[in-house]
């Protein structure tokens, strides 16, 4: 199955790519796609403790399964303002 992923801020920079699409396997879970995506982006390797996915723009967690055609969007961590 296909699934596309978007790099937003931080991570499109460090990709060098806005979107990309990633082939896998029937019932591959968000926890396999942040594997891969360190496979692929090995850069974001110190980073992958922060990822923050939204699947078809709602958050989700690691044991979410995904589904052929998903939109996934991996979201640097928020950091606050000042007071």
């Amino acid at each position: 199955m296909q699934i596309k992923i978007k790099f937003f801020a931080f991570y499109k920079e460090k990709t060098k790519t806005k979107n990309t699409i990633i082939e896998m396997q029937q019932n591959a879970t968000i926890q396999d796609l942040s594997e891969l995506i360190i496979k692929n982006y090995p850069n974001l390797s110190k980073f992958k403790n922060k990822f923050i996915f939204a699947v078809n723009y709602e958050y989700q967690d690691y044991k979410y399964i995904l589904n052929d055609c998903d939109e996934v969007a991996l979201i640097p961590p928020v950091s606050g303002g000042s007071k």
